[in-house]
């Protein structure tokens, strides 16, 4: 051992070393003390220097998203920082690294299942202090809707996952055409739909169709529905489908009175006009380009309607003026909108709402922006701003905290409809693309929330997820939907294609039809999502011979004013061979059942 160590003794090896690092000690203090700064702890000032703006954190998320608004956490810091989490399954950091003084998100993920996670984000420096911050993550359970059926189940379909237990979203109807060969009724009988049991009467056609989803063609009390066969107008007895008579309005924008059975309303020019169907004679029920108004033109865009009270909006753009006429009281309330914003179109509120104690009209935009909504003033006869649309918080791109912000995305509103629930309180309905979760859904918003419309309603806000129709990934087939909401019930319409927009089928093409989620059918939402009822399978097919390239075989299903009939069109899968048809729903005594 002693020969081993060189020096002949340990003793004289310690005091070579010890000479040796005094010598080092002089040449390079500065090389030293940053050694000792690296492996040892930070001094208490230096501590002090390094902190963050939270200890705790929680989140509280519906199953599937969307994801709350963001946390940030302010990190105080003279030097390179970094962040840490303890299980990526509950909450991420972003960015996860820093230097100096900064911040970063704490994101929760959205896809665990039902109850309460808990981890912890620890921030470290680059001397290895240490600032810990926990994370719960309670994740609340997703209510589905009660689903529904005329036969009392489905028949014909299968189910799929990441949709709710027992969801038979993919149907097929037997003798499909193409490639099988159904053959529709004839004018006035009806057959049984054989996945969902619905009853389906034949009230118009080959070669006739309805106008859209809103306004309903359907007339107060079920008698009667517009429909337009060779360009004309004709008034259809529903119970029968015989043609009562030709009428010289349109099938589009023609608004059925909210109680009397022959009186419709249309916008022509500056005026809008009262039609009595009965007798074809119309008058003139108020004149926009007379004093005070003196608008140049008035327009609702053809697919806004009526309030249950006989309520119509529209607006004025070269005065850049949105109204809305109370029939009944033959009294106009009206407001500017921004200079450069184009409408799509207007509706109303279809009532009164009970919390706020407003009617509303809706302005959606043709940009894509979000939606404007107005609120009538009847003590100052006005109609005034009440907010804009929110954002759309199952979207990336924002901050999630449902404020339509610049840059962000929004709720624009097209292809929408107003309803009220049973509570009295009007939402807007639609559907949409989400990314968080992924898919594509009917949503509803309660217009009474303001601030809050964009937050779900498990969290106190006004957002309602009802149904998704297309998931995300490739196994869906995503198609144009259509949407319509009675006027006097809490029920509305939804009707999908089963072909994706504009991609028109050639009709040589007998291949069968590829059939993913909820293709092809028609079905109600009942009071706001309480309940979906699935009536048929429409059968129609668009084919790239027909005039628009199918557009006006897709159903584009309407509700009756008492939500007891829906109204659509279907080719039956043959060429140019629309017809009319007219479904019980099955939730309110119909006035002329069909037989």
């Amino acid at each position: 051992m002693h020969r081993f160590l060189c020096g002949g003794s340990i003793l004289v090896f310690v005091r070579r070393l010890r000479s040796y690092f005094r010598i080092l000690a002089a040449q390079w203090p500065h090389a030293l003390l940053s050694a000792a700064v690296l492996n040892f702890a930070a001094t208490p000032s230096q501590s002090q220097d390094f902190s963050v703006s939270a200890q705790q954190l929680a989140f509280r998320i519906l199953e599937g998203g969307p994801r709350p608004a963001d946390s940030r956490v302010a990190v105080s810091s003279a030097r390179p920082w970094k962040v840490t989490t303890s299980d990526a399954d509950v909450a991420n950091p972003n960015p996860a690294a820093g230097n100096g003084a900064g911040a970063f998100a704490v994101l929760p993920v959205t896809y665990r299942k039902p109850g309460s996670y808990v981890a912890t984000l620890t921030v470290t420096d680059d001397q290895n202090v240490r600032r810990a911050i926990s994370v719960k993550l309670t994740v609340l359970a997703r209510a589905s809707p009660k689903v529904t059926y005329p036969a009392g189940k489905a028949v014909g379909c299968t189910d799929v996952p990441d949709l709710p237990p027992g969801n038979a979203a993919v149907c097929v109807a037997p003798d499909e055409n193409p490639p099988g060969n159904f053959v529709p009724p004839p004018l006035g009988a009806s057959y049984t739909d054989p996945n969902f049991g619905g009853r389906i009467r034949v009230i118009a056609g080959p070669s006739a169709i309805h106008g859209y989803s809103t306004p309903s063609p359907v007339s107060a009390a079920n008698r009667y529905a517009l429909v337009s066969r060779d360009g004309e107008t004709q008034l259809t007895d529903i119970s029968t489908g015989k043609a009562v008579k030709k009428l010289a309005i349109g099938t589009e924008g023609t608004m059925w009175d909210g109680a009397d059975e022959s009186i419709a309303y249309a916008l022509d020019g500056t005026t809008i006009r009262r039609w009595n169907v009965v007798n074809g004679r119309s008058k003139v029920v108020a004149d926009y380009g007379r004093a005070p108004h003196r608008f140049q033109s008035i327009s609702s865009g053809g697919t806004g309607e009526i309030s249950r009270d006989n309520w119509i909006s529209f607006f004025a753009p070269r005065e850049h003026r949105i109204c809305a006429l109370d029939v009944g009281a033959s009294k106009t309330y009206c407001g500017a909108y921004p200079a450069g914003v184009e409408i799509d179109y207007t509706n109303m509120s279809k009532g009164v709402d009970r919390a706020s104690g407003l009617r509303y009209v809706i302005l959606i935009p043709k940009d894509g922006s979000a939606f404007y909504l107005y609120g009538v003033n009847r003590a100052e006869g006005t109609l005034d701003m009440a907010g804009r649309g929110p954002e759309a918080v199952f979207m990336d791109g924002g901050n999630h905290d449902g404020i339509c912000d610049k840059g962000e995305p929004c709720v624009n509103g097209g292809h929408s409809d107003t309803t009220e629930d049973s509570a009295g309180n009007q939402w807007l309905m639609m559907g949409l693309e989400e990314q968080s979760p992924c898919g594509y859904s009917i949503y509803s918003f309660q217009l009474n929330k303001g601030a809050q419309m964009g937050i779900p309603v498990e969290m106190g806000g006004g957002l309602k997820r009802i149904m998704q129709l297309f998931r995300c990934g490739g196994p869906d087939v995503w198609t144009d939907y259509h949407l319509g909401c009675a006027k006097a019930a809490a029920a509305c319409v939804v009707s999908t294609t089963v072909q994706p927009y504009n991609r028109a089928r050639d009709p040589l093409d007998r291949t069968p039809l590829r059939r993913t989620a909820h293709l092809g059918e028609i079905m109600v939402i009942q009071d706001n999502g309480a309940e979906i009822r699935r009536l048929a399978q429409h059968r129609s097919v668009q084919f790239n011979n027909e005039e628009s390239k199918g557009y006006w075989s897709t159903p584009r299903a309407a509700i009756s004013a008492d939500g007891s009939l829906v109204v659509a069109t279907s080719n039956f899968g043959f060429p140019n061979q629309r017809r009319v048809i007219a479904i019980e729903t099955g939730l309110a005594p119909a006035a002329a059942p069909l037989r």
